[in-house]
C-alpha cells in the first residue's frame, strides 16, 4: 500500500508542477499582451506625416522634415513656413507650429458686396498652428490651420512662446471649426 501511495503522490506532484507552469505562462502572456505603453510626447514631428496630403478638393499640405506648405490646388502654394515646434497630443493627433517664410505668408482678403477683393486684413503675427488628428499612417489625416473663428481672419501669434501657449489641445476648438480630410499621395 505504501508503494501505491508513493506512486500516486509522484503522479500528483508531476501534474501539479505542469499545471503551475501552464498557469504561470498563461498569466504572463495574458497580462503582458493587454498592456499598451503609455503615450509620451517626444516633441518631434511624426516622420510618417512627411509627404504630400491631398483632399478631394485638390488642396493639400506638403510636409517635409523642416517645412510645411499649403497648396490651394493645382500647385498654387497659398502659404509656407518652417516647422518651429511640435506638440503630439497622442499617436494620432497634435499641432505643428510654423513660422511663415518671407513672402509666403497667409493672406486674409477683404471683400466688397460683390465678392471682389478690396484689400487685406493684417496678420497678427508670423507663427500659426496646424492641427492634425485621426492620423492613419500612409492612408489619411484630418488637418486644419488655425484661424480666428469670429471673423475668419488670422490667428497667428507674434512669438513662438505665444504660439505655444495659444495652440494647445484644449484650445483646438477656439481655432478649428472643421478639418479637411487629406489622403496620402
Amino acid at each position: 500500500m505504501n508503494f501505491y501511495l508513493t506512486a500516486l503522490c509522484a503522479r500528483f506532484s508531476k501534474r501539479a508542477v505542469y499545471l503551475t507552469v501552464i498557469v504561470l505562462l498563461t498569466g504572463f502572456l495574458f497580462f503582458s499582451c493587454g498592456e499598451e505603453e503609455p503615450f509620451v510626447d517626444d516633441g518631434k514631428l511624426n516622420s510618417r506625416l512627411i509627404g504630400t496630403w491631398t483632399s478631394e478638393f485638390t488642396d493639400g499640405y506638403i510636409i517635409t522634415t523642416n517645412d510645411i506648405s499649403y497648396d490651394f490646388g493645382g500647385g498654387y502654394i497659398g502659404y509656407a513656413g518652417t516647422i518651429e515646434y511640435v506638440t503630439n497630443f497622442s499617436k494620432t493627433a497634435g499641432v505643428i507650429i510654423i513660422k511663415y517664410k518671407a513672402g509666403q505668408e497667409q493672406t486674409y482678403p477683404i471683400y466688397n458686396e460683390v465678392w471682389e477683393i478690396v484689400g487685406y486684413n493684417d496678420r497678427p503675427g508670423d507663427y500659426v498652428g496646424i492641427y492634425y488628428e485621426n492620423f492613419k499612417p500612409g492612408v489619411s489625416v484630418d488637418m486644419g490651420t488655425a484661424i480666428n473663428l469670429v471673423d475668419y481672419t488670422g490667428a497667428e501669434e507674434k512669438t513662438l512662446d505665444e504660439a505655444k501657449a495659444a495652440f494647445t489641445a484644449g484650445k483646438r476648438g477656439d481655432y478649428i471649426g472643421l478639418m479637411g480630410v487629406y489622403l496620402k499621395q
